[in-house]
């Protein structure tokens, strides 16, 4: 071989292989750029949680408890929550079971007034009668019933006025939001088939960017077993 040829293809042999040199770790870009969104979503998650408790630190201890006599059940009757929309359990006495602790649910205004005209129109009925029986007794529930329309008032105005006051609506539908956000990026990102390890790293870490949601989130999530699932599938193949 001539000298100069020999010196040429010596050179050709040891340049590096431009397509091979520019390759570091690949990994899938639409993974990679779904990672790019985790911090941003789970920072706006975790800020809107945080204003949700604040908010629920300051105005909770103004929060209303109702008095006994209005707590009733059934149609025209709310739960007693608080101002996240958490039942508030409370230790029920007088003519209730003493001592049984469950979230009352608390009679409307208009429920009572309601209840009271039902009771006064029986009891005119009744005093059209003969006998008049029941009549004094109709007119005993009536009394009792108007008697609890002002305390009913009282409640139901303060908590319109604290939940108003506060913007916690807005604040738990931001909280909402986000959640459905975070929820919905775990979910691109575990679906998105990873192509290396630090594929497997990043769906690691929106497993865990998830479990910063709320406990009853994480047990009523269902597409925590397909998650699971995916995960395990990621690392059979990166194995």
């Amino acid at each position: 071989m001539h000298r100069r040829t020999f010196i040429a293809a010596g050179a050709a042999s040891a340049a590096p292989l431009p397509a091979l040199a520019k390759v570091p770790n690949l990994e899938n870009p639409d993974l990679v750029r779904l990672s790019r969104e985790l911090p941003v979503a789970v920072t706006r998650y975790q800020d809107a949680q945080k204003t949700v408790a604040d908010i629920e630190a300051r105005w909770m201890p103004d929060w209303p408890a109702p008095d006994e006599s209005i707590i009733r059940y059934g149609s025209g009757c709310e739960d007693h929550r608080d101002i996240v929309g958490r039942g508030i359990p409370v230790t029920r006495t007088g003519n209730l079971k003493v001592g049984m602790i469950g979230v009352p649910q608390i009679g409307l205004p208009e429920t009572f007034e309601a209840s009271a005209a039902s009771y006064r129109r029986e009891a005119d009925r009744l005093s059209k009668t003969r006998s008049k029986r029941g009549m004094k007794q109709r007119i005993r529930w009536a009394e009792m019933d108007e008697a609890r329309i002002e305390p009913a008032r009282a409640y139901w105005a303060k908590r319109d006025l604290i939940v108003k006051a506060s913007g916690i609506t807005p604040a738990l539908k931001e909280q909402t939001d986000a959640r459905d956000a975070l929820h919905t990026l775990v979910g691109a990102i575990m679906c998105t088939v990873e192509w290396s390890a630090r594929g497997v790293v990043i769906k690691a870490d929106a497993l865990k960017a998830w479990s910063h949601v709320e406990p009853i989130y994480l047990l009523m999530n269902p597409d925590q077993p397909k998650w699971v699932s995916l995960m395990a599938d990621a690392v059979y193949r990166q194995a």
